[in-house]
């Protein structure tokens, strides 16, 4: 079976992006087609080739998260105040932390490490970064389905 991730991966060639991590994550987290993701961040004003500003990470956030989950507090002005924020000190502190803890077994989240989005759906890492790779989490929201 193909997964979205893979022929996501595929539009996105096409299109020749480079720094569209935050674009791919959405896509694989949300379910959703790489193209449908793409225009939903050129229409708030990523630029082609560009990373994602973090203004529009927040609409991301204000428009598909479910709970958000801050791992390190000094990053927390990124996030809007648009619902409860979840601090803990027994959330997972790297992807391989993450994928592995019972919790976040079930589900779409978007992992979000200093300077890259990581899409993970039911554990499993919809990325080139590997499961076993030591990022530290900045925080992660658990998205809604697509609406």
């Amino acid at each position: 079976m193909i997964k979205n991730s893979e022929v996501n991966a595929k539009i996105a060639e096409s299109f020749r992006e480079t720094n569209d991590c935050n674009v791919r994550a959405m896509a694989n987290a949300l379910g959703i087609n790489y193209r449908q993701a793409h225009a939903y961040h050129k229409k708030r004003g990523r630029k082609n080739r560009r990373g994602t500003s973090g203004l529009i990470v927040r609409d991301v956030i204000k428009d598909y998260a479910k709970e958000i989950f801050i791992v390190q507090k000094k990053y927390i002005a990124l996030i809007p105040q648009v619902m409860e924020i979840i601090e803990s000190a027994d959330l997972p502190r790297t992807v391989n932390q993450f994928t592995k803890d019972k919790r976040f077994q079930k589900g779409r989240f978007i992992v979000y490490v200093r300077g890259h989005a990581i899409a993970i759906v039911d554990g499993k890492t919809q990325d080139w970064v590997s499961e076993n790779r030591q990022h530290r989490i900045v925080f992660f929201i658990k998205v809604k389905k697509e609406r």
